[in-house]
């Protein structure tokens, strides 16, 4: 019998051990998920078609971009993402991904 997350800790009286492993182990989930965005997108593609809802990324109005004057010539200038997806991936799902993990981390150390 597999106890969730969710189930475990909402319970009046839960065992903290199970709940610590069952946190660490979302966290190792959280990791390999990290690293299969494709098919997630693929899974998400389906899903969007089976509710008949448009399963692609909307396009980005682009706006000049305001460029700040450097004073060192080794300071790089940051190019913006063009690729929607691309975007999305960087902006979002990692940014998400990423305070997440940490968070857990933060709880669990």
């Amino acid at each position: 019998m597999s106890i969730s997350l969710d189930q475990q800790t909402q319970k009046e009286n839960y065992d903290v051990a199970l709940a610590i492993k069952l946190l660490k182990s979302f966290n190792l989930f959280l990791g390999i998920w990290y690293n299969h965005f494709n098919a997630i997108l693929v899974d998400a593609g389906e899903m969007a078609s089976e509710i008949d809802a448009g399963n692609n990324f909307e396009s980005i109005p682009r706006h000049r971009v305001r460029r700040r004057k450097r004073q060192f010539d080794y300071e790089n200038q940051d190019e913006p993402i063009i690729d929607t997806q691309g975007k999305y991936k960087i902006e979002f799902f990692y940014d998400l991904d990423d305070t997440v993990i940490s968070s857990l981390e933060e709880r669990l150390s």
